[in-house]
């Protein structure tokens, strides 16, 4: 669909901008934002930034990106998952609002693209969400309509195949199609 632009887009905002900018990709499983944050990070290579896969919690991470001293990409899968809202539990690491100054940019030597992906938007801490100094980009990732699913299947199946379109459409009727999902039953038909 649009991703490709959507995330051309991002990487050309970050190139014109003097400041850290953010992004939130969320939605359901299988919709794709890992593929998106994979695309986006291999446009940045391509264009001279560094790229950072952060999916450990760990002391100290906070204080180790605001040390960084060029512009860099740093990408976190399932943000909600590794880094607890501050009131969630009592394990260890850092929260999501010891970000809060790191993503506002107040605190960094150097700008920085932070891109998250999370698949409940619901456990992001209110103080990221519609603040577009912290996250000034939030795409949501839904199931795909008819439209894009006579796409997927029109590009995905063998033409001896393709008569089986209207009925995975009417399959999409009885229960939600994540791209994964489209993805296997292309396969084995």
């Amino acid at each position: 669909g649009k991703q490709i632009n959507k995330v051309a887009k991002i990487l050309n905002t970050f190139s014109s901008v003097d400041r850290n900018l953010g992004v939130l990709f969320s939605g359901t499983k299988g919709m794709g934002k890992s593929m998106s944050m994979r695309r986006l990070a291999k446009l940045a290579v391509e264009n001279g930034y560094p790229v950072l896969i952060i999916n450990q919690n760990f002391e100290g991470i906070v204080e180790f990106l605001q040390k960084l001293n060029q512009s860099v990409v740093v990408l976190f899968d399932e943000f909600e998952k590794v880094f607890r809202a501050n009131n969630d539990d009592d394990s260890e690491g850092c929260t999501q609002d010891e970000f809060l100054s790191l993503f506002d940019g107040t605190l960094v030597s150097a700008k920085k693209l932070f891109v998250m992906s999370c698949n409940e938007e619901q456990r992001i801490s209110k103080c990221m969400i519609n603040r577009p100094g912290r996250i000034h980009y939030h795409i949501r990732f839904t199931n795909p309509g008819e439209e894009e699913i006579f796409e997927y299947c029109n590009d995905n199946l063998a033409n001896g195949r393709k008569e089986m379109i209207p009925e995975i459409v009417s399959l999409s009727y009885r229960t939600a199609l994540s791209y994964d999902i489209l993805r296997a039953v292309c396969f084995e038909i």
